[in-house]
């Protein structure tokens, strides 16, 4: 994005592109719906309530307060993706967004944040 490229010049050229996600808003909602059913992303487990993890090995271990923040922001996204809904506009495009009843409660900052990690 040219408006932007100059506020960070060294940005490291090629690597990481800077967008404007209402333009590919629907692009990176379609992505991110084929690719999570495909086992492409996968997700952490819930935060556990008591703060303490449980690892593969059977052994325990009690997550830090920003681990622990870490996981509920991420139990939070997905509740917010399992939200979104695909719907057709009367031009007969494609939108995708969270349904009105659930605007008032939820937004989909979390949800646009690993959309545009998918592209």
């Amino acid at each position: 994005m040219k408006r932007w490229k100059e506020s960070y010049p060294d940005a490291i050229g090629g690597s990481l592109h800077l967008i404007e996600p209402n333009k590919y808003r629907n692009a990176m909602f379609e992505a991110t719906r084929i690719l999570v059913p495909g086992g492409f992303i996968k997700f952490p487990p819930a935060c556990p309530k008591a703060g303490v993890l449980v690892l593969e090995d059977g052994t325990e271990r009690k997550l830090s307060k920003a681990e622990e923040a870490s996981l509920n922001q991420m139990d939070l996204m997905k509740e917010e993706m399992v939200a979104i809904v695909r719907s057709r506009t009367p031009k007969g495009g494609v939108t995708y967004g969270l349904p009105p009843e659930k605007k008032r409660k939820m937004n989909d900052d979390r949800n646009y944040v690993a959309v545009m990690a998918n592209l």
